[in-house]
């Protein structure tokens, strides 16, 4: 899980290139294109999301982002369902 999955999914096909390891199967999920797609952001960037979920975030600290991340998608699952029953 991830926001902007496919930055951090690109971003780990690069280290493993770079250190000559195969890259894991990796089933990312990423919450910024769920809010995107369902919740009607104009820009669901991590801090904005939070902030529509009450969530604290300390942005770009690792262990802050992660914890958000996982908050979020709780809370973009939780609206999705009321959305489309």
């Amino acid at each position: 899980m991830a926001h902007n999955a496919i930055l951090d999914s690109n971003v780990l096909r690069a280290c493993c290139e770079r250190h000559k390891i195969v890259m894991p199967e990796v089933d990312f999920r990423c919450t910024m294109k769920l809010s995107r797609r369902f919740l009607i952001f104009t820009r669901p960037n991590l801090p904005a999301v939070c902030s529509k979920f009450n969530i604290t975030l300390q942005h770009h600290d690792a262990l802050s982002d992660t914890l958000a991340c996982a908050k979020n998608n709780d809370g973009d699952f939780k609206k999705i369902e009321s959305i489309i029953g």
